[in-house]
């Protein structure tokens, strides 16, 4: 793709030039990101030749665990885990010398002769090394590249033009922590393993969480390590039999309520010791519930609901839809408390259906002030991290600032029947092409009425005014206005400079039935969203960056080809990400 081509034409120094045209919406956007320091000698309209020196520090408001380089964490803290502390700058080019890596110390299989790698594309970086860096840039620094106009950025011609429409495939690259051992104290260690015991004391093990393995398939058995939070990420469940699975794989209670977590590494139960009074163990509770209507539960004054089977129904009640676990600990390294952020919804599928649940895990220290969050990078991007998003307000005062979304990234739909998806359901990670889509069972009769009708209160259908004429399309394609995304991944939503317009390619169309044959013409089917990103600040530690940032809707016609009318037909509504 020719953004691959882009940034490896700076890497070899090499220089791209075109017309870059500032977005009017977009004037005066940050340079130089916070963390940063300046070694440009010639600036006067903002730095633009910088160096940035703790990549590791990704939580604002505290500290973050392993990072020496983080004001924030207190000498104490630092010297807790010195003896395996991140330099902060672990960030590397995907590009390789080729006599990196001593090829006795690599993993190696038996039957087949290739290097062994977490995930397919680590495994094909290695095709290609550089064999001798020629890089002329000064002082080894990347050149500044202007921020670009969507609109001709993503036009015919355009350097965007040739981004691919989709992708089947999508790569997560980040930055993991180092291993650690536990020390010999009885407070924890960043890696240790946290017991954890069930409310009638049958279960004693370790806290663990479902993740995703090689088929996207849930497995249950993943340990949850002290100090390492995971950004949410998606699995799949196959249901072969709702009405067991309702119980066991969909129950919330397992996960909250009946869980107690030990507030040090070595942390057990002696006897018949009661688990209310026992200091040793901490109870997981609700921090926030979500039903299945979108409402927020007021756990403190009413009963959280109970995940069960209506064999009336056939519909699993509150089966678990997402959870994130929140883990205060304090300075010294004891856990204090364990909430769980939770949604829920009623479940009714087919046998055989795959049905998705999302899991995260967030570690916080104890502070006067809980109001941290999660950066996607410090200062540049982490591939695979959440894309920043939100909204842009102003005061009465005309002062601009960015309202963050809830799950503080850019979310696209989830998979599934349209009518019953989220709109916001899978967040896109930077540098990660998506492509998503739901099925919607039409009759002849459902496409002319989505081909035709105006109703405020339609079922299926929304409306977005651009240009001032009406546009109608699906209310399962994400409509959010204004939309913004965080140039680096450490935005400041005070500050608007560090925001990006996404722009918005919405071609008006009017909507046509053509009785004859059952065609709808006009009508939304899908949304492709457009990023373009560049590497900034020294070649030796890189900082990624968007550039520019488009959102366009796709037309495609709905035509009913069965030869009953009134037998329904699924259609497909797409949305891709492309980078």
């Amino acid at each position: 793709m020719l953004f691959t081509l882009f940034a490896f034409m700076l890497l070899f120094g090499l220089t791209l030039s075109f017309a870059a045209e500032e977005a009017s919406s977009d004037h005066n956007l940050v340079l130089m990101p916070p963390g940063c320091e300046c070694v440009d000698n010639d600036w006067k309209n903002g730095c633009k030749r910088f160096t940035c020196n703790c990549n590791c520090d990704l939580v604002y408001g505290t500290c973050d665990l392993g990072c020496c380089c983080d004001p924030e964490c207190s000498a104490d803290e630092v010297n807790w885990f010195s003896d395996e502390c991140s330099s902060g700058n672990e960030q590397e080019l995907k590009a390789s010398t080729c006599s990196e890596t001593d090829p006795v110390l690599e993993k190696v299989t038996n039957w087949h002769p290739v290097r062994m790698d977490e995930v397919v594309e680590e495994s094909l970086e290695d095709l290609l090394c550089i064999s001798k860096n020629n890089n002329p840039t000064k002082y080894n620094l990347y050149d500044h590249v202007d921020y670009l106009d969507p609109a001709s950025t993503f036009s015919m011609n355009g350097i965007g033009d040739k981004l691919r429409d989709y992708s089947s495939h999508s790569s997560a690259i980040g930055i993991t922590a180092n291993s650690f051992t536990a020390g010999s104290n009885s407070l924890y260690e960043i890696g240790d393993v946290l017991p954890v015991v069930n409310e009638d004391m049958f279960y004693r093990g370790s806290l663990r969480l479902p993740v995703a393995d090689d088929g996207g398939f849930c497995q249950d058995l993943d340990v949850i390590h002290f100090g390492r939070s995971r950004t949410k990420r998606r699995c799949a469940r196959h249901v072969s039999d709702l009405s067991s699975s309702c119980t066991t794989s969909f129950n919330v209670d397992q996960y909250v309520t009946e869980l107690f977590v030990g507030n040090s590494r070595l942390s057990s139960l002696s006897g018949e010791a009661n688990l209310e009074t026992d200091p040793s163990f901490v109870r997981v509770s609700y921090g926030s519930l979500e039903d299945g209507d979108g409402n927020i539960v007021d756990v403190a004054t009413i009963a959280p609901p109970i995940t069960i089977w209506d064999e009336g129904a056939t519909v699993c009640k509150n089966a678990l839809k997402e959870l994130t676990y929140n883990i205060l600990y304090t300075d010294s390294g004891g856990i204090e408390q364990v909430t769980a952020d939770v949604q829920v919804s009623d479940l009714q599928v087919n046998t055989g259906t795959a049905v998705h649940q999302e899991f995260a895990v967030e570690f916080m220290k104890v502070t006067s002030n809980q109001t941290s969050r999660v950066k996607s990078g410090n200062p540049g991007y982490i591939f695979g991290a959440p894309v920043l998003s939100g909204i842009l307000m102003v005061d009465s005062g005309g002062k601009e600032s960015v309202q963050m979304k809830p799950s503080s990234g850019l979310s696209t739909m989830n998979a599934g029947n349209c009518e019953l998806i989220s709109t916001t359901g899978l967040v896109v990670g930077f540098g990660e092409d998506v492509s998503v889509g739901c099925l919607q069972p039409l009759n002849k009769s459902d496409i002319a009425d989505l081909c035709t009708s105006v109703s405020p209160n339609h079922p299926l259908l929304t409306s977005i005014s651009v240009n001032n004429n009406t546009v109608y399309l699906p209310k399962w394609l994400d409509t959010t206005p204004h939309l913004l995304v965080g140039i680096f991944g450490n935005p400041d939503p005070h500050d608007r400079t560090h925001w990006l317009s996404i722009h918005e390619s919405i071609a008006v169309k009017s909507r046509h039935y053509f009785a004859n044959d059952g065609r709808c013409e006009g009508l939304p089917t899908g949304i492709h969203y457009k990023f373009l990103w560049t590497y900034v600040g020294g070649s030796s530690n890189p900082q990624a960056k968007i550039l520019s940032a488009q959102k366009e809707f796709e037309h495609m016609p709905l035509i009913h080809q069965l030869r009953e009318p009134n037998q329904k037909q699924n259609h497909a509504f797409t949305t891709t990400v492309s980078w």
